[in-house]
């Protein structure tokens, strides 16, 4: 029924907006990738799960652009509408492995049935100060992601965009009604029984200020919801919520050095299901670097840095302070978008190594990343290697390591469109998950291609 709306809606505007045939332009998009995976004595709960799979993650997309506006001389208006299809193909069910059936949360469909992902009006030049608005499904991250981003799924809604406002400033004004969906799983046998839409109401601004030295970002939203659970393992009914999201981000790019800081605070508060109320504070960070430079046969090595950090529980019946955002970036198709390819740890939550809603071990909470990696250009081959250390705060337990992961990977391009890649990801569990914990892998071959 919303696919069908979509494109009524779009051929609508098609023939409501005038325009000169002539001053139109068509693009049509793609971009696939076929990913075979394995994954070797991964830990969930109690067990150890090995599974390999081939994965494909394609997007389709039409834009119309350049329909003049009458009266609006100055004024023009673009229509895009994109479709998404996920798919995983396996020799037994992909989903029997709880670790694995987490994307399910973040997609209308993981089974390669074709979803929208965008579909969206663009109107541009609307007014002086380069104001744009848009209106429909979209892609949107908010700074690096951490408290808002659409993954491969778009958000519905309305962005209103000012780019130079005022003395360099724009600034930005939106309304979202992002989704998740809460799932139920057979145990044993990996099927879906129910596949429960959540919808989320988003709704803030963001001011720019771009700058010879960097680019800064301050924002604020407010994101509304009901019937949730709290993070951290807990599992406390929510029956309304105001969980808002203030943060400050800069970025700079200046001949061989890049940085990437950002600072998010939570705050809000819930009303609980049978009386009562909790507040929300805390907060999550995150700080990258690079440096780059040719480096004897080596042209344009790069050294990359990172750490990141985010509050933990606290322990009080009446306030939540460990950080959460369910809006926030978590993947890429099937694959976590984390730090990490095996672990894919955000500052909120990791690949699930447990029931609980982080997917941390339960008591487990306040992650902390640290990351060291180093790019190597080398002919027609790119090399990486990154290290991390992931830590969390426990209840009852000092700080602990959740995990040391390394990952490998070699990347050649084939043309302009398209790219192949090899990884391996070796990930060693932290004393949390025992002292005789076996040592996790994941290997992978990938394919991309568009146009």
């Amino acid at each position: 029924m919303r696919f069908r709306f979509y494109v009524v809606l779009l051929a609508a505007v098609l023939f409501v907006i005038p325009g000169r045939a002539e001053a139109l332009r068509l693009d049509v998009t793609a971009d696939t990738e076929l990913k075979g995976a394995a994954y070797s004595s991964i830990i969930y709960g109690s067990g150890i799960f090995n599974h390999a799979f081939v994965s494909e993650n394609t997007r389709f997309g039409l834009a119309v652009s350049g329909i003049e506006i009458e009266n609006l001389p100055d004024a023009s208006a673009d229509i895009n509408l994109s479709f998404q299809s996920i798919a995983g193909l396996s020799a037994k069910n992909l989903w029997e492995n709880p670790w694995l059936a987490q994307p399910q949360e973040s997609f209308p469909s993981v089974d390669g049935t074709p979803y929208i992902r965008e579909a969206y009006v663009r109107l541009n030049n609307l007014f002086p100060y380069d104001v744009s608005a848009v209106f429909g499904r979209q892609d949107f991250s908010l700074g690096q992601g951490i408290s808002l981003g659409s993954d491969n799924s778009g958000f519905t809604g309305a962005l209103i965009k000012a780019d130079n406002l005022f003395w360099g400033y724009g600034i930005e004004l939106f309304y979202f009604n992002p989704s998740r969906y809460d799932l139920n799983i057979s145990t044993p046998g990996g099927y879906i029984l129910n596949k429960q839409e959540r919808r989320y109401h988003v709704y803030g601004a963001a001011l720019d200020n771009k700058t010879p030295d960097g680019r800064w970002q301050l924002y604020h939203f407010i994101q509304h919801s009901g019937d949730l659970s709290t993070n951290g393992g807990s599992a406390i009914n929510i029956n309304s919520e105001n969980r808002t999201f203030t943060g400050i981000r800069y970025a700079m790019k200046k001949n061989h050095i890049s940085f990437d800081g950002e600072i998010v605070r939570q705050g809000g508060s819930a009303d609980i299901t049978g009386g009562g109320s909790i507040d929300y504070s805390g907060y999550a960070f995150m700080l990258k670097g690079s440096w780059e430079q040719g480096i004897y046969i080596f042209d344009n090595v790069k050294l990359r840095l990172g750490y990141g950090r985010s509050s933990s529980s606290g322990g009080n019946d009446s306030e939540e302070t460990s950080f959460y955002a369910d809006s926030g970036r978590r993947y890429d198709g099937l694959f976590r978008s984390g730090y990490g390819a095996l672990a894919g740890i955000s500052l909120y939550d990791m690949q699930k190594s447990s029931a609980t809603v982080s997917g941390l071990p339960d008591g487990l909470s306040g992650i902390s990343v640290v990351n060291g990696g180093l790019d190597i250009p080398y002919k027609k081959f790119l090399i990486s290697a990154d290290y991390f250390k992931f830590k969390a705060d426990g209840n009852n337990v000092s700080r602990v390591t959740v995990a040391d992961e390394i990952d490998v990977s070699v990347s050649i391009p084939l043309g302009k469109a398209f790219d192949f890649s090899v990884l391996y990801a070796y990930l060693k569990p932290g004393e949390i998950f025992g002292k005789d914990a076996e040592a996790s892998s994941l290997a992978w071959v990938s394919v991309k291609a568009g146009f």
